[in-house]
């Protein structure tokens, strides 16, 4: 199931830096409860002061509920500890940025 919530994550893309929320590297945690059916993310922000905060979590929440109908709750949480760096990005994202 964590595969398949990691597929989702793989879908939202970040507003301002046009990169996928899972390779920026911004989920530092993702649980999966499979008897309650619930799911815990823990995440940060490319910046603490991110205007589309509500909106990132917004997507997070909507997107897996849409894809997997049967999770019955989903805890999105935001911390800055470890404060987000660009070494935290796929491969890939720091190739699609021009990083490498």
């Amino acid at each position: 199931m964590k595969k398949k919530i990691i597929s989702i994550l793989k879908q939202i893309i970040d507003p301002e830096i046009k990169i996928n929320i899972y390779d920026l590297g911004l989920i530092y945690k993702l649980k999966y409860n499979k008897n309650k059916k619930k799911v815990f993310i823990l995440m940060t922000l490319t910046t603490p002061n991110c205007p589309l905060v509500n909106d990132i979590v917004y997507n997070i929440k909507k997107y897996i509920k849409k894809k997997i109908n049967f999770i019955n709750d989903i805890i999105v949480k935001i911390t800055f500890k470890p404060s987000w760096n660009i070494n935290m990005m796929s491969d890939e994202a720091k190739f699609k940025l021009g990083l490498f």
